[in-house]
């Protein structure tokens, strides 16, 4: 009897197929690109686990192994080996595998496909579990006993639920959590404008080298055409090149005649005064100066990102000391309050306090504001689409190294224009060959037909040809001068971008010197003023200190957290300009510091 399609269980296969390929495309396309070790793991894990289970179950079953939900003719029920500890190892194994993959790759969209699936294949084995039960009599024991996807020792299921749930939890906080300096500079490189204007630039002039070399080529052209005229030339070209020329052709009364012809022509340059290779020459090094600035591109963006990195940390900074003053103003005003109801303070005082917490509340707002326009500024350079949105730096303060002081310029600007003089170079040597002779070999071939001659015929030519240019008018000398002229306008643009690497790198240097300072100077003041505020608020609290000394006390912290703050910001600041200024990366390899 044939089996419905239900019966068949084809649906729960085709279902089961389309949410492996779902899971499969989804991990990569809607990953959330933050990978945290803990969940990478995890991934891992699940991945082993599930393919454990599914080669286990797989090997175990053997000639009963069968995709539908139903038995084959060689199916028995199968209950020692991993299938005394599971019913569906195989089922097990997909929602493993499906669960690690999404981990891996960090993706939401993945983890809540791997969840369907998983629902899926329960209700796919409660189906095929009512067939079981049909055709084996002892299948309701054995299900009893043997738990469905999850074995029943407390010492295997505890370590794999907590592992579920760990996954569930890393997949969480990884989705919307904080963006480090390498991953944020790895992004810009990829999405901004500028990065990707480079890249296109870079195979324009990997293009214009193969556009170079193809002047070594032979040149081969096929031709054809195809005529009818009644022209007494034409009409006796056409009798020739069809072989049917003969005495009856009367050229006072020529006849309509016709001629298709097919053929083609090779070109091949042997002798062309140097021109070739330095085409081919000045081509290689204009790329190589076209790589050169796209590394000055991808370096001024680093230095880009990380200079906004840091902004957005020490706005944060400015955000936190905002509301350490707007709670210690809170605090004040509240024992102010007691001790006016005491009798022991004025009014005045009171309102002095209040008119301080409405001037914190709003270096607040200035504060978080300020925050969230440094935040936009990164999501726009790092090639955001409005609406985007864009997880707040981590707290930590990337590790910036201050490179030697002895270590030389390394500019991608510079090396640019130095593969800019060398292209410069053999583009003069390309204009010099106009006055030297250029010879090339060429052949040719035809087959002609016609049909009110109905002949054809074939045709071939070979040759050599010798040009030399023996006076344009000094166009070729101009050329020459206008060349040469190009790279002593380099050769000056070498010598200005030297200089202004140099005073770049000093200025970086002293920066970085004077930042330091400052970090020093600002820490010392915070640990005084936080010492004096201290002092004063108890003081305050006694009734031994007036509200203007508290006040006072207040805004010195504040200012010097604010300075310190600001130092600490610039400090990392100068570091990454002199190593932008030296041509290094931020990070090498954008991810371990230099």
């Amino acid at each position: 009897m044939k089996k419905t399609f239900s019966e068949s269980g084809v649906g729960w296969v085709a279902g089961q197929a389309i949410l492996m390929l779902l899971i499969t495309a989804a991990a990569p396309m809607w990953s959330a690109k933050i990978y945290h070790p803990l969940v990478l793991i995890l991934g891992l894990l699940h991945v082993a686990l599930g393919a454990w289970s599914g080669i286990a179950g797989a090997v175990t079953l053997g000639r009963s192994r069968t995709i539908y939900p139903s038995t084959n003719q060689h199916a028995e029920l199968i209950q020692h080996g991993i299938y005394g500890r599971l019913r569906h190892p195989l089922y097990t194994s997909l929602i493993l595998i499906s669960l690690g993959w999404s981990a891996l790759w960090s993706s939401l969209a993945s983890l809540f496909l791997a969840l369907a699936l998983a629902i899926l294949l329960n209700f796919k084995a409660d189906s095929e579990e009512a067939l079981l039960s049909e055709g084996f009599p002892d299948y309701e024991a054995y299900r009893k006993r043997v738990p469905k996807f999850i074995p029943r020792i407390r010492h295997q299921a505890a370590p794999l639920a907590l592992l579920s749930l760990l996954l569930f939890l890393g997949l969480s906080i990884s989705a919307p959590g904080a963006i480090d300096l390498e991953d944020a500079i790895a992004e810009a490189l990829e999405n901004n404008p500028e990065a990707v204007l480079a890249d296109k630039r870079m195979a324009a002039a990997r293009s214009a080298v193969i556009q170079a070399d193809s002047m070594l080529w032979p040149n081969l052209t096929l031709r054809s055409s195809y005529l009818r005229t009644d022209n007494p030339i034409g009409v006796f070209g056409a009798a020739l090149n069809q072989r049917s020329f003969g005495p009856t052709l009367n050229f006072n009364n020529v006849p309509d005649a016709d001629n298709l012809m097919v053929g083609g022509i090779v070109t091949v340059p042997l002798l062309t005064g140097g021109q070739i290779p330095a085409e081919r020459s000045a081509a290689r090094k204009a790329a190589q100066a076209t790589g050169h600035l796209r590394e000055a591109v991808k370096n001024q963006l680093a230095f880009e990102v990380t200079r906004l990195f840091l902004s957005i940390q020490k706005a944060r900074a400015f955000v936190e000391t905002a509301e350490a003053a707007v709670a210690s103003y809170g605090n004040n005003l509240a024992i102010a309050s007691k001790r006016l109801e005491a009798g022991k303070a004025l009014k005045a005082d009171v309102l002095d306090i209040e008119v301080r917490l409405a001037e914190a509340q709003e270096q607040l707002l200035n504060a978080r504001n300020a925050q969230e326009l440094a935040r936009r500024a990164m999501a726009n350079l790092l090639g955001r689409e409005e609406g985007d949105s864009l997880p707040l730096p981590s707290g930590e303060p990337p590790v910036l190294n201050l490179p030697a002081s002895t270590l030389p310029s390394e500019r991608p600007e510079l090396r640019s224009l130095e593969s800019q003089q060398a292209a410069a170079e053999s583009r003069e040597r390309s204009a010099r060959s106009g006055h030297r002779p250029k010879l090339s070999a060429f052949a040719s071939a035809e087959q002609n037909h016609g049909w009110h001659f109905n002949g054809s015929g074939r045709n071939y030519t070979a040759g050599l040809m010798v040009n030399w240019n023996l006076f344009d008018g000094f166009m070729t000398q101009g050329k020459v001068d206008e060349a040469r002229n190009h790279v002593e306008i380099i050769k000056e643009q070498k010598r200005q971008m030297r200089l202004a690497i140099d005073l770049e790198v000093q200025q970086a240097r002293l920066n970085v010197q004077t930042a330091r300072s400052r970090v020093e100077v600002s820490s010392k003041a915070v640990e005084l003023a936080s010492e004096s505020a201290q002092l004063t608020r108890y003081r305050f609290e006694q009734g031994l200190a007036l509200p203007t000394q508290l006040i006072d006390s207040e805004t010195a912290l504040t200012a010097a957290r604010v300075r310190q703050a600001q130092a600490r910001a610039d400090h990392l600041i100068a570091i990454a300009a002199v190593r932008k200024a030296l041509g290094l990366p931020q990070l090498t390899e954008y991810g371990k510091p230099h």
